[in-house]
């Protein structure tokens, strides 16, 4: 064992509870020898081992993360992330600047009139396990659109004045189109 201090991951004390709870006689001093750890940090794993495997099998945690910090915002990273998971529950298209401006918002009905910055956004993603993934429409039977294209368009477009029609992209509205990539939890 080095005197040099390490932080354990929770995948890492994970492994070390696992091993415990499927080993139930081994020593203590066995498991700081296998996994070479202090006796200390042994210990308070094991007496922690409960929160650790809850937190484990909790689906939005990053594995990699050694220490729980709080951060600036404390008080609304539970409402950012309940309402990330509501957005995704309804199939929104959800990006960092509809995170940051949600995050802005909670904090202006706290009273706080401060800003979130991009990479508080950044490390809130980082924290829960959260990141960009390209949006894939429904597969759609080109007989399907042909027989609407046929049959209900030309009735939509008939109560207009052919001068009132136009190609999608002379229009405007053309840059409001969905973005092609949206935040998802990693591994869903």
């Amino acid at each position: 064992m080095s005197g040099k201090r390490t932080a354990l991951s929770l995948a890492d004390r994970f492994k070390i509870v696992d091993y415990y709870e499927k080993h139930p006689g081994t020593k203590q001093r066995l498991m700081v020898e296998k996994f070479n750890i202090p006796q200390v940090t042994l210990s308070k794993i094991l007496k922690n081992r409960q929160s650790i495997k809850d937190l484990y099998s909790s689906a939005n945690v990053n594995l990699e993360q050694k220490k729980k910090l709080l951060t600036k915002f404390e008080e609304i990273n539970g409402p950012l992330l309940k309402w990330f998971k509501w957005a995704k529950s309804v199939n929104s298209v959800v990006d960092g600047a509809m995170i940051r401006m949600k995050a802005c918002d909670l904090l202006r009905k706290l009273g706080r009139e401060e800003d979130v910055s991009e990479s508080w956004v950044s490390r809130w993603k980082k924290r829960h396990n959260i990141g960009y993934f390209k949006v894939s429409g429904e597969c759609v039977n080109i007989e399907t659109v042909a027989q609407w294209k046929d049959n209900q368009l030309r009735n939509i477009l008939e109560s207009f004045a052919p001068a009132d029609i136009y190609n999608i992209n002379e229009t405007g509205l053309f840059w409001r189109m969905l973005p092609e990539r949206t935040l998802h939890f990693k591994g869903q």
